[in-house]
């Protein structure tokens, strides 16, 4: 029997893709953000070999009961992991530094009309797909845009910034090596007992000098962590919105906090929030003054909190 390959954590996307999987409601494009040695491409294996597993079917009644995995044994998950299955397409380029747009329409866009030779779905997994350039990427939209019933596309990168906004608005992103449950909760609380994630119920209704003054507390606080949460607590918001399961949540014990954002904020005003997560990272990243960035963030969020649904 061919080698499974080895998952570290990231339940919760596991959890989120089987979620979807049983309700018939997989997304045609996924940007799966990791740094090397998170496991993105084990990641990407997995979850490829659990969507064509002989034995994973989604239920007629869209439950998400039983264990979503591959069982490593029928013959669908032999061709999965031993990088021989017809249908999970290992996207190659011949350089290191790029992936050619001539790569991308042979390998994907021209590729993917023809229908599954084995499984029920065509999955390609885009290692490294930060190399594409714009052409590339350009050429991809369309696919992406119109994608067939049975395309799914697993964009691996270390750098999701990295993507057009127009690929990053149509794709969902799963963020690699989440913090645990315990790590996020020790984080939200501060000495007299608020924290961050009080910040992040009270946004919508704070005005713009509460919002200078929490920016400027969280200047000092773990960079990395905050971001991370921020992504994490409107992942529940997208979950809710998008499934309306609230069963598990990372941060269960905000579940009517949650619900109520999840029902005042539209699809596309959750992915400009995600969008300016991403942007507030990358400029911290670039050494911009954390409480400028924080601010910038903050007043977007309550931007779009406030933004009356169409």
């Amino acid at each position: 029997m061919a080698e499974r390959p080895v998952i570290k954590g990231n339940e919760q996307n596991i959890d989120l893709i089987a979620r979807s999987f049983r309700k018939r409601m997989l997304s045609h494009a996924y940007i799966i953000s990791g740094e090397e040695g998170t496991g993105a491409e084990d990641f990407a294996d997995y979850i490829a070999a659990a969507i064509q597993c002989n034995e994973q079917r989604p239920g007629e009644d869209g439950k998400t009961g039983g264990i979503f995995a591959p069982c490593g044994h029928c013959p669908s998950c032999v061709k999965a992991f031993s990088r021989n299955h017809p249908d999970i397409i290992h996207v190659e380029h011949a350089k290191s530094s790029v992936l050619s747009i001539d790569e991308i329409r042979t390998q994907v866009v021209e590729d993917i009309s023809i229908k599954p030779y084995y499984g029920p779905y065509k999955i390609y997994i885009v290692n490294d797909a930060q190399l594409m350039n714009e052409s590339g990427q350009n050429a991809l939209l369309k696919t992406i845009e119109e994608p067939e019933a049975y395309g799914i596309i697993l964009l691996l990168t270390d750098n999701a910034d990295g993507f057009l906004q127009t690929i990053r608005s149509r794709c969902i992103t799963l963020y690699m090596d989440p913090l645990t449950k315990e790590a996020a909760a020790g984080a939200l609380l501060d000495e007299d007992g608020t924290g961050f994630v009080q910040v992040l119920k009270d946004l919508k209704s704070m005005n713009s000098s509460d919002i200078f003054r929490h920016a400027k507390e969280c200047e000092d606080s773990d960079r990395v962590q905050l971001i991370r949460i921020l992504r994490l607590w409107f992942r529940d918001v997208l979950v809710i919105k998008s499934t309306g399961m609230t069963d598990d949540l990372f941060f269960a014990d905000y579940r009517d906090s949650l619900e109520l954002m999840a029902g005042e904020t539209s699809f596309e005003g959750l992915n400009r929030i995600i969008l300016a997560v991403d942007e507030a990272e990358a400029r911290l990243k670039a050494s911009v003054k954390a409480e400028a960035v924080y601010e910038s963030l903050f007043l977007t969020v309550r931007r779009e909190l406030g933004r009356k649904q169409l």
